[in-house]
């Protein structure tokens, strides 16, 4: 068993990907409740969906190498 983890590469960018992940449904999940309330999103949630497809592109850049 101990041979086999030998040749294993490493997953190399999957926290980046799990992390703008994360970050993409939360900005999706405010801005969607938000105007179902009847308001209008928050300034905050165009940086916050901006940052995590950022973190999703470059985790899938990563695990491309």
């Amino acid at each position: 068993m101990g041979a086999d983890k030998e040749n294993v590469k490493p997953k190399r960018g999957a926290g980046r990907q799990f992390f703008g992940c994360v970050l993409l449904s939360l900005a999706i999940l405010n801005g969607a409740l938000a105007v179902k309330g009847g308001a209008a999103p928050d300034a905050f949630v165009y940086p916050l969906a901006a940052a995590g497809a950022a973190f999703l592109i470059s985790g899938l850049a990563a695990s491309r190498q």
